[in-house]
């Protein structure tokens, strides 16, 4: 993703909130300033020469070979089944261009359409204990999910 995808990425990214650890809407400009200062290493995901969405990548580890996902959909393309096909390519290109071979996320626990597409795709839920995202007063659970691959 480089900064011509801010507009597009920020528009999923808010769409999104909700499902997301930080559900805090952003306005571009803060969008423009947190990826100057941050640099993620994220992926803008096309499907049919659309663009249609993005992955997100962070905590990369070299020494385990693991990273965290994630990936967000525009609403026009969801339900189609993209996801379902976009994450096993995108862990193979993680494998192939930097060795990746675990792959982690982690999911709110009410966000049942996305935990059964992660089973779908071969994640496992991890006995691992995780913070609660909190909302307000509200307290959400969020489930660890890992799936390790080889090549």
């Amino acid at each position: 993703m480089c900064a011509d995808d801010l507009e597009f990425f920020i528009a999923i990214r808010n769409e999104c909130a909700d499902f997301l650890d930080d559900n805090t809407r952003f306005t571009i400009n803060q969008c423009r300033e947190w990826f100057r200062k941050s640099k993620p290493k994220f992926y803008i995901l096309t499907h049919n020469n659309n663009d249609v969405g993005y992955f997100r990548t962070s905590s990369w580890n070299e020494d385990e070979s693991s990273v965290f996902i994630g990936c967000d959909i525009h609403r026009t393309y969801r339900g189609m089944g993209i996801a379902k096909l976009a994450y096993p390519k995108f862990m193979n290109f993680m494998l192939e261009s930097f060795g990746f071979k675990t792959f982690i996320l982690y999911v709110l626990e009410f966000n049942v359409r996305a935990i059964s597409l992660y089973e779908k795709v071969g994640f496992k839920r991890t006995n691992k204990k995780t913070d609660p995202v909190f909302r307000g007063k509200e307290k959400i659970k969020r489930i660890e999910m890992k799936m390790e691959i080889s090549k």
